[in-house]
């Protein structure tokens, strides 16, 4: 399976406005009708902003709040929803009496070790008894519960010596780009969906042994205290599903606009809001 890296860069900067005190003391001007959790991944980032501004447009509040782990962060109270937790499809999500699994954001996701496309490697295989390619470093995403789970497998199904350092979206698509350039080999786990990728610079080896799982969907889950409190944004979450076509389309976009990732979701906003803002009534 091959991806081209748009070498986008993803640098997301959530700001808090200052408040006079006749706002601060207005309830309704303190609380937003929802907190998302956001992670520093770049698939992450899209879809959770892209889900803000179809909330905003109809003039809901809401709060962004970045995080390192969205299962904790709704555990302890600090967001009502989180977007885009990864689990194998083969596996039943559970959450305590607390939660609700809404559905999937995305469905058939894929993860694995990306190359150059350049690269000679067609297969993790590959890798095995090679001598040009000993003691090799993969690195994977930031707070990545999967990508550290799919590793952790593909160091018992394989025969060959790896050791692997996390690395934020942004780092890495700096890293991959300055590695492209120079022809040089790089071991990077990506998943599909994702705004970096489609067919070009990059390949996804083949996994014989399936360290990491066939597919992979990418669920919502939230509070129920926050879904009964909310039944108008609880049915647009219900029904806020993105495929590839999706995806495609935001790829192109951040081409477009010299990998500007804001501008890109902006023009996305305005192409994917006809499927959506019908489930939002007017407040």
């Amino acid at each position: 399976m091959y991806f081209r890296l748009s070498l986008l860069f993803v640098f997301c900067l959530f700001a808090c406005g200052t408040k006079s005190n006749k706002e601060v003391n207005t309830p309704k001007n303190n609380k937003p009708d929802v907190v998302i959790g956001s992670v520093p991944w770049a698939e992450d980032i899209a879809i959770t902003r892209l889900a803000k501004k179809i909330i905003e447009s109809k003039g809901y509040k809401v709060e962004v709040k970045s995080v390192t782990n969205l299962s904790d962060a709704l555990e302890a109270g600090d967001i009502d929803i989180s977007l885009t937790g990864w689990y194998p499809q083969n596996m039943y999500v559970t959450t305590s009496s607390d939660f609700i699994v809404i559905g999937d954001t995305y469905q058939n996701a894929v993860m694995g070790v990306i190359v150059p496309s350049y690269s000679p490697l067609n297969s993790l295989a590959d890798l095995e008894n090679n001598e040009d390619y000993e003691d090799i470093t993969i690195y994977r995403p930031l707070h990545g519960q999967e990508s550290e789970h799919g590793l952790n497998e593909l160091s018992k199904r394989y025969n060959f010596k790896f050791c692997n350092e996390e690395k934020h979206d942004s780092i890495a698509a700096i890293y991959m780009r300055i590695k492209y350039q120079a022809k040089e080999e790089f071991f990077v786990v990506g998943g599909h969906p994702h705004p970096m990728f489609t067919s070009k610079y990059l390949k996804m080896l083949e996994d014989p042994y399936h360290a990491f799982e066939e597919h992979y969907d990418i669920v919502k889950i939230c509070s129920k205290e926050w879904s009964k409190a909310n039944p108008e944004l609880y049915k647009f979450f219900q029904h806020y599903q993105l495929d590839d076509k999706d995806f495609d389309k935001l790829v192109e976009l951040t081409e477009l606009n010299v990998f500007n990732l804001e501008l890109a979701i902006e023009q996305w906003f305005q192409l994917i809001k006809p499927q959506f803002l019908p489930l939002l009534e007017e407040k």
